[in-house]
């Protein structure tokens, strides 16, 4: 069974276009710097687990869109190189969590911290209007994303 398509204006498909091409580049492009031995599932997996705090593998199922197979693949990787643990859950003895480790939260924060630094080496080559652009441009695409609901959650991760 196929998904109907929503009816959409020419314009708004050739946009559609142009981002979903230019989005994909720009990922490339941003994860050449920081270079890890981490696929970009496992990265994604160990920050989501590592910003939003110990969770059940379901839990990081359903926040990467994943399936419970290559969840549970993806986080005995992880587990493999010391980047996450198990932990048990305290509220229900028979299930556990996954924490990231202190190594883990390592290479994030090195990956992440050099993949900024090249990312900021191509935004100097950008004017002052191409940067306020850029920075204007944010508020409609976490809009069209959910990223403020993403960065709010993290927030009430960190503080609870």
């Amino acid at each position: 069974m196929t998904k109907k398509v929503p009816e959409v204006s020419e314009d708004t498909r050739e946009l559609a276009a142009r981002m979903q091409l230019n989005v994909g580049r720009l990922a490339r492009a941003i994860r050449s710097h920081g270079v890890s031995e981490l696929t970009p599932s496992q990265m994604s997996a160990l920050a989501t687990i590592s910003d939003l705090g110990p969770m059940r593998m379901s839990e990081v199922a359903a926040r990467e869109a994943i399936g419970a197979p290559l969840t549970t693949r993806i986080v005995a990787s992880l587990e493999d190189l010391g980047y996450v643990k198990k932990i048990q859950d305290r509220e229900d003895k028979r299930a556990f969590l996954v924490k990231t480790t202190s190594s883990g939260v390592a290479v994030l924060t090195n990956v992440r911290n050099a993949r900024t630094a090249g990312l900021a080496i191509q935004l100097e080559g950008l004017s002052n209007s191409e940067i306020q652009i850029l920075e204007k441009s944010f508020t409609v695409i976490e809009k069209m994303i959910g990223e403020r609901k993403r960065t709010q959650q993290i927030e009430e991760a960190k503080n609870s």
